[in-house]
């Protein structure tokens, strides 16, 4: 696609922590076509039209107790982008994309689940620039000046992806914060490749890594 412009990665932990970003970049088949972004508003935003993939969103319904989308109009881009620079999406080209954000009540955790439809291998080429990224990003700040210091997710996580074509994970603590975590999650089956983050802070790393697999096994199941 030619990707966006790295905009930082967008999640909202509410009042506990004003603004994290996880965000993907990707044009439609035509190159330029429309996009959309995760901002403090966003529910759930696609480019172009594909009903499968909108049915591969997760709904409260489909985690513990207390989670709720996010409402609002949403904006105009998201970005795949772990530090200044890399972007997992780069020089790939997508025809569709949906994204729903998440919040937990009582505060302090929410997820972000992303969704693609790639053209030709651009499915597989994703998780693998984004297994390539966890790497280089480590202990890199973003735009925003947040860096993570990214190590092994959760054996559970992994173990719970054993049936994907390709997918790649990592456990994220902030440099500096050790109080504010994240897992993500990135995996394909056949040309759709999904992003997977549960952000969290004051929140333990046992919980958060059980919470995720929760999550991963829920968009596995809605996908198919």
């Amino acid at each position: 696609l030619p990707s966006g412009p790295p905009l930082g990665r967008a999640v909202a932990l509410l009042a506990l922590l004003a603004v994290v970003a996880t965000t993907a970049g990707c044009s439609d088949d035509g190159g330029s076509g429309p996009t959309t972004t995760a901002t403090a508003d966003a529910t759930t935003t696609s480019l172009g039209t594909d009903p499968a993939l909108e049915a591969m969103l997760l709904e409260p319904a489909d985690l513990p107790p207390g989670f709720t989308a996010e409402t609002g109009d949403g904006g105009a881009e998201t970005v795949t982008t772990f530090c200044i620079g890399e972007d997992a999406a780069a020089g790939l080209r997508a025809s569709a994309r949906a994204l729903v954000r998440m919040r937990r009540d009582p505060v302090g955790v929410a997820l972000l689940q992303l969704i693609f439809r790639f053209t030709g291998d651009g499915a597989g080429t994703f998780v693998q620039q984004a297994d390539d990224i966890f790497d280089r990003c480590n202990e890199v700040p973003d735009a925003q000046g947040l860096a993570f210091s990214y190590g092994p997710a959760g054996a559970g996580i992994d173990e719970a992806l054993s049936g994907v074509d390709d997918f790649t994970t990592r456990f994220g603590s902030s440099v500096g914060s050790g109080s504010f975590s994240e897992n993500i999650a990135v995996f394909r089956r056949g040309d759709i490749a999904q992003l997977v983050a549960v952000l969290a802070v004051d929140t333990a790393r046992q919980e958060v890594d059980a919470l995720t697999e929760t999550v991963v096994r829920a968009a596995l199941a809605r996908s198919g």
